[in-house]
């Protein structure tokens, strides 16, 4: 019936005059699938048919019904390939829509993945690519299945395409896809690059495949090595971190696969470009690290070796961390054979950088120096012969170097290495010595000979000991001596450094053998009796020899570890060195004698000296129990003795430079408090007598204290109150300090500041001449115009006379007038360096966290009397640390006010009241001494700031104490540019384009502000307070707070606060009633007023709002 007619006919009539996609099922796949469609569609004219039979339907559900629900490959072949294939399935693909052709479902079965493959095929650059991923992110919402069936859609379309087809695949459709893989957005899984590299993988699994892996390798080059070359030349120093990191990485996994002008291009722009980036440390530190991640690759070494050479100049680095990572390269190539560290960065510039640099290098290059300067399989007599060249070479690295080679050697090794730098000196003093020998030096060193055979004649009962010597006692007596024998005394370096040598090795590992407790420890603590045995015939000697300074300061250093029992005529030598000291000298001189004096106990005689000569200066009364006897001789009598001393006249500087030395030094300070306690306080004691002369000497008086020097007392008088803050205890609530420092405030408030408040005296001459011409004046009666003329000659006489008179009388005097003079400026600069010194001491004590309420409010008061002087500029650093120690510590004062708030406590009154009285000092300085102010800011702009920020910060609930501090800041800097303004020309009512364009005040307190955005918020809140309320409301203070919001405006900070002060203005500047009139005050307003809105908008368009 059906094949009897025109199949087109009835087939159009059958079909579509029902439902086609039930009738379409029905009759095509209850029968044979092949034979039906084959005999019903493609006997007529195939195009109109399977356009009528499946598109005039939803499309989607014939597609899968026709096609998957049947054998995929008869029915294709069938409908597709006896048909023009170009028309067909442009007609069946493109007229529907893409989401239906390209839905999941359709690869969730394998006739898909072949159906877009055909579709490949066709047309490949436009079909499914461009359907697609034309738009990228919509790949992210494929699951991972769709993403593999993807990838193998486009395998098997490069499999089966040929030809321009193949060309236009591999370039416009999966080099895109890699692009985009390589280059697009990546973090979570989910993401773009994520899922492109998914589908990429089924192209990746099939390497195997011939001409796949040739393929890869032409669509990847271009852009891998284009885009790694970007990379590094990226404008960001982040990405160019990574993509060196990256560079290097690669190069490392894939060496041998990379093309040798690849990798040459590559390597070549790290050395030679990103290795010398001075925009950024971190690429030079990841350069670095890179080479030394490739030196793990052994194919890699022979290019490196010619390449690391040229980063030698690194090690000289600005940056710590830059030097540190070209250390590490160098440990890493020294345990490489093919590689030779000194080749890659020479000796001497190690051992410069040794030298200088900051212990985390020093600790690395000492670490790859040791094997090299300290060998411990070599023998001690190679380890000296290298020690000494080391010296040679370098003393000052050798002293670096030896400070941190104890974490690689033992305490065996380290004792055995200063016993021969021990005989070596000998030996040199025997050398130097020989030709008028009597014997000492001789026995001195068969009595070290006889102290070396019995430690190693002592057995294996002390293996710590004599295990190390026994196995090289031969060798180093007799090589050390072969070296000593080119060595003099003469060599004056090398002896120095040698004597440096011990004493450094000597302090590293005096913790091991101070400790004998348990048995190994208990070894250690025989080595070292052993040790100071073997150096106490050694430093007798070698004082008698040496008179270098450095080499008897490095002595005095070696005798200090030694008993004073043993060596008891170079420890009583000691006291008499420093007692012969001249006034003049440095620390240099007597600061290893001090140290040495602690060690042996013996600092009680020191610190007696020093109260001898202090009581002798600063003595008030002739009174005296020494008794002077008729040889010039002095006795002195103690408790236990009597001593008998020569007469000699009292060093009080000199005894205020070792006590100075004594507290100032870690561990003479703590022997000290430790031992002598009682004596310091003695010594403090004597000290208070120094406010009794400085009372006198500030008082004009002719007295005893006339012969001591005015820094002598001032030096006494920091002295006396540093010891004072040292002995403070406060775990027994010594509150004594607290007293002793309210007693000196009251003290230089009664005797030392109405010294500073005193005017200056005017010239006498001048107020004689001044008033004998008024009396002449005066005298004069009113006339007629001929005697007045007559007389004016004579008092212009009587003038020159007069002023002849006085010069005379002012030459008769000047001598005295002078010295009188010289001695008020005198005391004017004594006074001002006392009250320096108390402030700068009380600013340390606070900073240690001595102090109490009344104490802080004592000083802020006194302060506050400081900057209401006419001089309080002199004072103007000390006050603002003081302020700044004020802030920090009041923090933790819980004080409150009767009836206050909370926070309207102690903090609240003194900090705010220093802060207006320095803020109106700053600016009466910069208004009249603007030269002055310009130099005064910069060195208290830091501690200003933090003083604003630590009371903002403890008191940012308090709106009312912050508004008062604030206020007084708006109005100094609005006042400021406001006068600046009306001095102006129509020049100066341009921008001001930065801070250092303001006036020095303004530009002071906004740099301050500027650089913490907690208080320039609450700053512009204020100003804007200031506007609405209508302070501010003259065109001159309103163009004055625009100019200091532009400058603001440039810091990208703080927008909001910005944009509603600017919209206040706006509507002040509209509404100014300043700008009619013609008179030059009006025209000089309107001019301002004009500037002003120009000024207004350029600060709108800044913040981005519409002007």
């Amino acid at each position: 019936m059906v094949f009897s007619v025109k199949p087109g006919v009835i087939l159009h009539s059958m079909v579509f005059s029902v439902k086609p996609g039930v009738i379409l099922h029905s009759m095509v796949f209850s029968v044979k699938p092949g034979v039906i469609l084959h005999s019903m569609v493609f006997s007529v004219k195939p195009g109109v048919i399977l356009h009528t039979m499946v598109f005039s339907v939803k499309p989607g559900v014939i597609l899968h019904s026709m096609v998957f629900s049947v054998k995929p490959g008869v029915i294709l072949h069938t409908m597709v390939f006896s048909v023009k294939p170009g028309v067909i399935l442009h007609t069946m693909v493109f007229n529907v829509k893409p989401g239906v052709i390209l839905h999941s479902m359709v690869f969730c079965v394998k006739p898909g993945v072949i159906l877009h493959s055909m579709v490949f095929s066709v047309k490949p650059g436009v079909i499914l690519h461009s359907m697609v991923f034309s738009v990228k992110p919509g790949v992210i919402l494929h699951s991972t299945l769709a993403l593999e069936r993807y990838g193998q859609v486009y395998f098997k379309a490069w499999r089966m395409a040929v030809g321009p087809c193949l060309k236009k695949l591999e370039v416009d459709c999966v080099q895109d896809l890699m692009y985009h893989a390589i280059h697009a957005a990546r973090g979570s899984s989910r993401s773009l690059a994520s899922s492109l590299r998914k589908l990429l993988n089924e192209i990746h699994k099939q390497k195997q495949q011939p001409g796949v892996d040739y393929m890869l390798q032409q669509l990847y080059e271009p852009i891998l090595w284009r885009s790694l070359n970007r990379l590094l030349q990226d404008t960001s120093v982040t990405v160019r971190c990574v993509a060196v990191q990256g560079v290097c990485r690669i190069c490392n996994v894939f060496w041998e696969l990379i093309p040798a002008k690849v990798i040459q291009t590559l390597l070549l722009t790290l050395v030679r470009d990103l290795a010398w980036d001075s925009a950024s440390a971190d690429v030079r530190q990841a350069v670095l690290r890179g080479f030394a991640y490739l030196l793990d690759n052994v194919l890699c070494h022979p290019t490196l070796k010619t390449l690391l050479p040229e980063l030698r100049d690194l090690l000289h680095d600005t940056a710590e961390k830059v030097r540190i990572a070209f250390i590490e390269i160098l440990q890493k190539a020294k345990g490489i054979r093919t590689f030779k560290f000194w080749a890659i960065a020479p000796i001497d510039h190690l051992l410069a950088r040794l030298e200088v640099d900051t212990p985390p290098v020093t600790r690395r290059i000492a670490t790859l120096l040791f094997n090299s300067y300290m060998p411990l399989d070599k023998g001690v007599d190679v380890q000296l012969t290298r020690g000494i060249s080391l010296i040679e070479s370098n003393r000052g690295a050798a002293r670096r170097f030896y400070q941190n080679v104890q974490r690689h050697m033992t305490l065996e090794d380290s004792v055995n290495f200063m016993s021969a730098v021990c005989r070596c000196l000998l030996v040199c003093v025997r050398n130097e010595r020989q030709e008028n020998t009597s014997g000492v030096e001789q026995d001195v060193l068969e009595t070290f000979d006889e102290q070396e055979a019995e430690k190693e004649n002592l057995g294996q009962g002390d293996s710590n000991v004599n295990q190390g010597d026994s196995s090289q006692g031969d060798s180093e007596r007799g090589d050390t001596g072969e070296e000593s024998d080119n060595l003099s005394i003469r060599d004056t370096d090398v002896v120095i450094g040698l004597l440096e040598t011990v004493v450094i090795m000597w302090c590293s590992t005096l913790p091991q053998l101070e400790k004998k407790f348990s048995l190994m420890q208990s070894a250690n603590y025989e080595m070292k009796k052993k040790l100071q045995k073997r150096f106490s015939y050694a430093v007798p000697e070698l004082f008698r020899v040496l008179d270098h300074p450095e080499m008897m300061s490095a002595l005095i250093m070696l005798a200090g570890f030694l008993p004073p029992a043993v060596i008891p005529t170079v420890s009583r030598r000691m006291l008499s060195r420093l007692r012969a000291l001249s006034a003049d000298c440095v620390p240099n001189d007597y600061g290893t004698i001090l140290e040495s004096m602690c060690k042996w106990g013996k600092i009680g005689d020191v610190l007696e000296m020093i109260s001898d000569w202090l009581t002798a200066s600063l003595a008030t009364e002739a009174a005296s129990s020494s008794v002077a006897t008729s040889g010039g001789a002095k006795i002195q009598k103690t408790g236990k003795s009597v001593m008998f001393s020569e007469p000699s006249p009292p060093k009080s500087q000199l005894g205020l430079d070792y006590l100075t030395y004594l507290t100032r030094h870690s561990a003479c300070r703590e022997i000290l408090l430790k031992c002598k306690r009682d004596d310091l306080r003695d010594i403090t004691a004597h000290l208070d007598e120094v406010k009794t002369h400085l009372q006198q000497r500030l008082g004009g008086q002719d007295t005893a204290s006339d012969e001591l020097d005015d820094t002598l007392l001032v030096n006494t008088f920091e002295v006396l109150y540093k010891l004072k803050v040292i002995l403070h205890d406060p775990e027994n609530q010594n509150q004594d300090v607290l007293e002793a420092f309210q007693q000196l405030l009251v003290w230089l408030e009664s005797h030392v500041l109405p010294h500073l408040r005193k005017q200056k005296p005017q010239k006498r001459h001048q107020r004689r001449l001044l008033n004998t011409v008024n009396a002449t004046l005066l005298d004069e009666p009113s006339g007629d115009p001929c005697q007045l003329s007559q007389t004016l000659p004579q008092v212009s006489d009587m003038i020159t006379m007069s002023q002849t008179m006085m010069m005379s009388q002012t030459m008769l005097s000047e001598t005295l007038i002078g010295q009188k003079r010289l001695a008020v400026d005198d005391r004017t600069d004594l006074a001002v360096q006392l009250i320096v010194k108390a402030l700068t001491l009380a600013s340390n004590m606070l900073l240690v966290g001595v102090g109490n309420e009344e104490l802080v409010s004592r000083l802020a008061e006194f302060a506050s009397q400081l900057l209401q002087l006419d001089d309080g500029v002199a004072f103007l650093p000390q006050i603002v640390h003081l302020t700044y120690q004020i802030a920090e510590l009041s923090s933790s004062f819980t004080t409150n006010r009767p009836g206050g708030d909370s926070c309207t406590g102690f903090h609240g009154d003194v900090i705010p009241s220093l802060l207006e009285k320095l803020i109106e000092m700053l600016a009466k300085l910069s208004q009249k001494k603007r030269e002055t102010a310009e130099r005064v800011m910069p060195a208290i702009k830091s501690a200003f700031s933090e003083i604003l920020l630590t009371y903002y910060r403890q008191h940012s609930l308090n709106q009312t104490i912050n508004k008062n501090v604030m206020a007084t800041i708006v109005s100094a800097t609005v006042a400021e540019m406001t006068n600046e303004l009306k001095k102006a020309s129509d020049s100066d009512y341009e921008t001001r384009q930065s801070v250092l364009e303001l006036p020095p005040l303004s530009a002071f307190l906004l740099a301050v502000l500027l650089r913490r955005t907690l208080i320039l918020g609450v700053y512009l809140e204020d100003m804007n307070t200031c506007i609405n309320s209508g302070v501010l409301s003259g065109v001159h203070s309103l163009c004055g707070a625009l100019h200091l919001i532009s400058v603001i405006a440039k810091g990208n900070c703080c927008v909001g606060e910005i944009k509603e002060c600017l919209t206040n203005i706006q509507g002040k500047l509209d509404t100014c009633e300043t700008l009619d009139g013609e008179d030059d005050q009006a025209v000089v307003n309107r001019k301002l007023h004009t500037a002003g809105m120009n000024l207004l908008k350029d600060c709108m368009t800044t913040v981005g709002m519409v002007a």
